[in-house]
């Protein structure tokens, strides 16, 4: 898909045949499908006939039209397309000519009213947003369209170093949040077993495994050289307070997690004997 200007549609399948939403796009085609499908994943498309389709059926395939050389003539093309549908398997809003926000810019107080609204939800938008996504799963052929499409991409240098600041930089209100959000939470059995058969899938070939192995002896390899990570002796280890006369496996994982809340111990990651290991340090001993 190249970044070209062109006309495209979105088909679903449903019990009364295929419908039709036909639209144009100044950006790559790729680009226009990805935002149209995190739209309706989040369960805010500006089309609520296309939205609710997918809340229902979970299909959708994304079929480029015509692919045109001059921007002005889009909206033309588009136009033409949308004639060639029969009305009644569209759902689109209404034609695209004649079309009142074409050539037109937001003003500055109106991006920045726009850019609020999408950063920072009110809570009333969040739990809508979570009460439409509860229960529902992506048919298996619809995540194979989608994992193919993301397939070969790959984060910045400068995306990854962002995202490695913000968690270093957490604050210790949400670190607690996200700690009592967990906490008390056990995968099921059906979720393990789920989990176990994704690990098994990742190496396919000795060459995956072997470069997997390698890429973990030289991480510790590092870390022994130097020396980071070290166990300190006053370092508590949540099997060093389970035992037949000491508390079960849930109960010191709960008393561990009060104390890293009420702010007494802090989570770190340590290398003891060479073995990557998640101990809890008192605050004072940083």
């Amino acid at each position: 898909m190249n970044k070209t200007f062109g006309v495209y549609e979105l088909v679903i399948n449903t019990d009364h045949g295929e419908m039709f939403y036909v639209g144009s796009t100044a950006q790559t085609f790729k680009r226009r499908y990805q935002q149209h499908l995190n739209n309706l994943t989040k369960g805010t498309h500006h089309n609520h006939h296309l939205q609710n389709l997918w809340n229902k059926y979970q299909n959708i395939e994304f079929r480029i039209l015509e692919i045109c050389d001059d921007k002005e003539i889009v909206a033309l093309r588009e136009q033409y397309w949308y004639e060639t549908k029969l009305q009644d398997s569209l759902i689109n809003h209404g034609p695209p000519l004649p079309n009142p926000c074409l050539d037109t810019r937001h003003s500055e107080e109106t991006r920045k009213k726009l850019s609020i609204s999408h950063t920072n939800p009110s809570p009333e938008i969040r739990k809508r947003y979570s009460e439409s996504h509860l229960g529902k799963t992506l048919p298996p052929e619809q995540r194979i369209k989608m994992g193919l499409a993301r397939k070969g991409q790959k984060r910045s240098k400068e995306f990854c170093q962002r995202l490695s600041e913000i968690k270093k930089n957490q604050s210790e209100e949400t670190r607690a949040k996200i700690s009592l959000a967990r906490t008390g939470k056990h995968p099921t059995e059906e979720q393990r077993r789920i989990l176990s058969d994704g690990q098994k899938r990742r190496f396919t070939s000795n060459e995956e495994v072997e470069k997997a192995r390698q890429g973990t002896e030289n991480y510790f390899a590092k870390h022994r050289e130097l020396r980071t990570h070290t166990r300190l002796p006053g370092d508590i280890w949540a099997k060093d307070l389970i035992g037949p006369d000491k508390m079960g496996y849930h109960e010191a994982y709960e008393y561990l997690n009060a104390k890293k809340v009420s702010g007494e111990l802090i989570c770190v990651w340590v290398f003891d004997q060479g073995i990557r290991k998640s101990v809890f340090r008192k605050v004072d001993q940083q």
